[in-house]
């Protein structure tokens, strides 16, 4: 019997970047999840980074790598939201890098 992630709710915490299969609680069926990405902290954070060590003419690489973005997971057949896999999340009292 396979082992399917944790949803709580209607949402599940996405453990990584790749497409996931998992039960959809929406069309009721068993799916690999739709990876989207987003530019999210940790790729913002990259290009001041390579800005402020005079790297301007390549700060918007980050931009174009998908390793750099977050990954928002959803349902191929219903568009259903699962969750994010968050590349930098800013915690109140720390910062996380995952």
């Amino acid at each position: 019997m396979p082992v399917y992630p944790v949803i709580t709710g209607n949402t599940l915490e996405p453990v990584n970047e790749f497409p996931m299969t998992v039960p959809c609680p929406e069309c009721k069926e068993v799916v690999v999840t739709r990876v989207d990405f987003s530019a999210g902290a940790l790729t913002y954070l990259l290009v001041i980074v390579m800005m402020l060590f005079g790297l301007v003419c390549c700060a918007f690489i980050p931009c174009c790598v998908n390793s750099c973005k977050d990954a928002y997971h959803y349902c191929p057949n219903c568009q259903h939201f699962f969750g994010v896999y968050k590349r930098l999340r800013l915690d109140r009292t720390r910062l996380i890098v995952i």
